[in-house]
């Protein structure tokens, strides 16, 4: 079946926010929300995905139309946005919007998403400019085994194949997503990004760029404790042997090793290098 070559409304889209151990009034994503009011006569849904360990109230807010979901197990985001496109389809939704808890916008935003789709009604992926402490984030490109930041991004069109684009931000058709098969719910955060837009690729699928700039706060940059950190490189060395399997990129598990002595070395802590070597073994 055809997809429909209609302009996004404002109630065809479920925004997701993926939160963690942060009350959602206190998240840039939260607080960007509620400054973007396209429409006065509709009220935007949102549904709050909660990884954290114990439930939260959800404050009420008559210009957003909350939903909440919570998971104490902490799967990650690919599951969250899994069941959030399940939901979206539930509910009718046309539209997925994906957001993590330290995304801003600006309060044209949501207007500038809404425009560029009606001059490019035929679209189903639109992703945004996306930048942290360092600059650039996304669009980005992947190549020896790491995501690789650019200077600037001028294009109207980012093409999958040679780029990729970070989770938040990216505004996706529900059918589409589906159709792409959703996130790999066994690559929990690190490179699930880069797995869909490969998969999204492979299908014959690009983005086109939104004009405008998104700021997030990068994880690399923010200090952590050992313990932290032994938690976060899991994750990554999960998601880079999962995804190196898939494409039989052999940089991906050197590049992960020597990620893992770096380390090693910066905390004083062998458990990096255990990890490394048990997981390049998925």
């Amino acid at each position: 079946m055809k997809l429909r070559n209609i302009p996004i409304e404002i109630d065809s889209i479920l925004v997701v926010v993926v939160i963690y151990r942060t009350p959602v009034e206190s998240t840039p994503a939260w607080n960007s929300l509620l400054l973007n009011r396209y429409n006065k006569e509709k009220s935007l849904d949102v549904l709050i995905y909660d990884n954290s360990p114990s439930p939260q109230n959800m404050p009420e807010q008559s210009s957003l139309n909350i939903l909440y979901m919570h998971d104490h197990r902490n799967p990650g985001v690919s599951t969250a946005y899994n069941k959030a496109a399940r939901l979206a389809k539930g509910l009718n939704k046309d539209w997925l919007l994906l957001l993590d808890q330290d995304t801003e916008w600006n309060q044209s935003a949501l207007s500038m998403y809404l425009e560029t789709a009606v001059s490019h009604k035929d679209v189903k992926v639109f992703a945004p400019s996306v930048s942290d402490e360092m600059g650039l984030l996304s669009p980005f490109r992947f190549q020896w085994g790491s995501g690789r930041r650019l200077p600037d991004w001028k294009k109207e069109l980012i093409d999958l194949s040679y780029y990729s684009v970070v989770n938040s931000g990216l505004l996706i058709s529900v059918r589409v997503f589906c159709e792409a098969g959703g996130y790999d719910e066994s690559i929990p955060l690190d490179f699930s990004d880069i797995d869909f837009c490969h998969r999204l690729a492979r299908a014959g699928i690009n983005a086109q760029h939104i004009p405008c700039v998104l700021k997030t706060r990068h994880s690399s940059s923010v200090p952590q404790v050992a313990e932290s950190a032994i938690q976060r490189f899991w994750l990554y060395c999960k998601g880079a042997a999962m995804f190196a399997r898939r494409t039989r990129d052999l940089i991906i598990p050197i590049r992960q090793h020597l990620r893992s002595v770096h380390l090693s070395l910066r905390y004083r802590n062998f458990q990096f290098i255990f990890i490394s070597l048990k997981l390049r073994r998925l």
